[in-house]
């Protein structure tokens, strides 16, 4: 939630500083600017999103794969007679 938040803060205060603008150049420009900073951004917080799911995967699996593990060993054994 306080992504959004801050989103729509900046969103707000770019069209505030859109409409200042003194001619559409000068509106082109800052427009330019704010939607480089705002992909920017967004790549910062989906790389750190997706890395975030990596480590959750990885704690999550790491039990799973200790049981299995231990259950091909178990099977792996030849039968005692």
């Amino acid at each position: 939630m306080a992504l959004a938040g801050i989103s729509l803060e900046e969103g707000i205060d770019a069209a505030t500083k859109i409409m200042a603008c003194k001619n559409p150049k000068e509106a082109l420009v800052l427009q330019s600017g704010l939607a480089k900073s705002s992909y920017n951004k967004t790549v910062t917080e989906t790389k750190r999103i997706s890395d975030m799911s990596v480590t959750l995967v990885e704690s999550v699996v790491a039990p799973l794969n200790g049981r299995v593990a231990v259950a091909v060993e178990k099977f792996s054994k030849p039968l005692a007679a």
